[in-house]
C-alpha cells in the first residue's frame, strides 16, 4: 500500500540522486579549473605552457589578441569566475545531498517500524481464520467418469445389475449374445463393401491399361 511517508521517500530520493549528480559534475568542473589556474601562474613564471589552449577555453573570440601579456589577466578573471560558480553549485549540491538523505533513512526508519508494529499486533491478534473448501460445492463441472450409456453392452450390465438388486455385477449372456453379432453382421458387412469396392476399382483400373494399349 503506497502512503503519503513512501511518496516522500522517494521524492527525497530523486532529490538525492539529482544532488550528487550535481555534486559530482561540480566536483569535475573544480578539478579542471584549479588545474588551469595553476597553468596560468606558470606561464606568469615564464614556464613552458600549452597557451593555445588556455586562451581558446579562458578568453572570448572578441578579445583574442595573440598576446600573452593582455591574454593572461583574462583567462585569471574568467578562471575565478568560474571557479566561484562551481563551489556555489558544489556547495548547493552537498546541501540538498544532506537533507534529502536525513529524509530518506527518517522515511526509510519509519517504515521499518510500521512493519514491525504490523506484525507484532498480527502475532499478538487472534489466528485468522482458514476459509472452508468444499470441493463439491466450490469447484464447478461434472464429478466422476464420463457417462457411458452409449455403450449397449455396459447398458445391459448396468440393467443386469439393477436387476439383481446392485449385489454384484450378472452377466445376461443371451443379450450379450445378440449385442456381440449385431457388432459382428455390421463389422462383415462393411468388410465385404470395402471388398466389392476394391473389385470395382481393380476391374476399371485394368480397363483403363487396355483402353490405353
Amino acid at each position: 500500500m503506497v502512503t503519503a511517508q513512501s511518496i516522500l521517500t522517494i521524492a527525497a530520493s530523486g532529490f538525492l540522486a539529482v544532488g550528487g549528480i550535481a555534486a559530482i559534475t561540480s566536483f569535475a568542473r573544480i578539478f579542471r579549473l584549479r588545474r588551469d589556474a595553476k597553468w596560468i601562474e606558470a606561464a606568469e613564471r615564464y614556464e613552458h605552457v600549452d597557451l593555445q589552449y588556455l586562451s581558446k577555453r579562458y578568453v572570448p573570440l572578441d578579445q583574442m589578441t595573440g598576446l600573452p601579456t593582455t591574454e593572461m589577466p583574462i583567462m585569471k578573471g574568467n578562471v575565478a569566475a568560474y571557479l566561484g560558480f562551481w563551489w556555489r553549485l558544489f556547495g548547493v549540491s552537498m546541501a540538498l545531498c544532506i537533507i534529502a538523505g536525513a529524509f530518506v533513512i527518517i522515511g526509510i526508519e519509519r517504515e521499518l517500524a510500521a512493519a514491525r508494529l504490523e506484525a507484532e499486533r498480527r502475532a499478538a491478534g487472534p489466528p485468522e481464520k482458514v476459509a472452508s473448501v468444499n470441493p463439491l460445492a466450490d469447484i464447478l463441472g461434472v464429478w466422476g467418469t464420463p457417462s457411458i450409456s452409449s455403450d449397449p453392452a455396459r447398458k445391459i450390465l448396468e440393467r443386469s445389475r439393477s436387476l439383481t438388486g446392485g449385489g454384484g455385477w450378472s452377466c445376461n449372456l443371451p443379450s450379450l449374445w445378440a449385442v456381440f453379432r449385431r457388432r459382428s453382421s455390421s463389422r462383415s458387412l462393411t468388410f465385404r463393401r470395402m471388398q466389392s469396392s476394391s473389385k470395382t476399382l481393380t476391374t476399371t483400373f485394368r480397363q483403363m491399361v487396355l483402353a490405353c494399349r
